[in-house]
């Protein structure tokens, strides 16, 4: 009886370890969580297939938002093509014309953002210190 009460509490807690392994694996983070105070909100519109502006630099608790100004659905991703990475928390999200997307620029580096059904509508942010 002991031993089955120990393998639960292992099963119990591999389980709860997973979760948080593939959270953090998946980006899932909060820029609420992170960020005290909000920063400056940077505007990206894509319209006729083309990001404005196609490079945006911000800092650490800015918000950048990009908006669809098309007529098409708009599949915005992060990361390259084809391996798309979680940005706060975000890996894609589908944006119907007049939609926004808002992340809270928590990592510092050079990010890369993209349409993954039209792949030529990209455009760069930059998160500096």
């Amino acid at each position: 009886m002991k031993s089955i009460k120990i393998t639960s509490l292992l099963a119990v807690g591999l389980i709860a370890m997973s979760v948080v392994v593939f959270s953090l694996a998946r980006g899932h983070s909060n820029g609420a969580e992170i960020c005290p105070k909000i920063g400056t909100t940077h505007v990206v519109t894509i319209q006729n297939g083309h990001a404005s502006p196609e490079n945006t630099y911000g800092k650490p608790c800015d918000k950048l938002e990009i908006i669809n100004g098309d007529k098409v659905d708009r599949e915005m991703a992060f990361g390259p093509h084809e391996h798309h990475q979680a940005y706060d928390g975000v890996v894609e999200r589908l944006l119907q014309p007049g939609q926004s997307l808002t992340v809270t620029m928590v990592q510092a580096g050079l990010f890369h953002f993209h349409d993954h059904i039209h792949d030529d509508s990209e455009g760069y942010f930059t998160v500096s210190r």
